[in-house]
């Protein structure tokens, strides 16, 4: 009887990791970034998030993450990306990851991404940070807020 109980607790999977949602369907959605906090010392610059624009431009943008994977974000000045998602966990964290798409690119032939640590979600937003290499010794993050529109 013990035995068999341990292999059912063994087998069944978390809903959570430190605090935060494990199942990709809390994270679909329509959301817009409303705060993005940059923390790094005074006198470094952010030049571009995502290979695609200055941090900056990426306040009150519009991300749709579809249930499959599929998605895109729309920057304040028109500019749209669309783009393939999913949850990375392991052993310690849950990261949303999603490579940036062109047309009639698939996502399975694209090997580079970008990774964002959960560092929080409530009921109708979610945190995601990611690190900012700011020098041999230290690196700073960003912070971006994502509140369901």
């Amino acid at each position: 009887m013990f035995i068999i109980l341990g292999l059912f607790t063994a087998c069944s999977s978390s809903k959570e990791m430190n605090g935060v949602p494990t199942q990709k369907s809390v994270y679909d959605g329509n959301w817009t970034i409303t705060d993005i906090t940059a923390n790094v010392p005074e006198g470094i610059k952010i030049f571009n998030l995502f290979d695609e624009a200055p941090h900056t431009d990426f306040l009150n943008s519009i991300w749709i993450l579809q249930g499959n994977g599929n998605g895109h974000f729309e920057l304040k000045n028109g500019n749209r990306q669309d783009i393939y998602w999913s949850l990375f966990k392991n052993d310690t964290l849950t990261m949303l990851q999603f490579k940036k798409l062109e047309a009639g690119e698939k996502a399975r032939d694209i090997e580079t991404g970008y990774r964002l640590e959960i560092k929080e979600k409530l009921s109708n937003s979610f945190i995601l940070q990611m690190p900012v290499p700011v020098s041999t010794q230290a690196d700073g993050n960003i912070r971006l807020t994502f509140t369901k529109t």
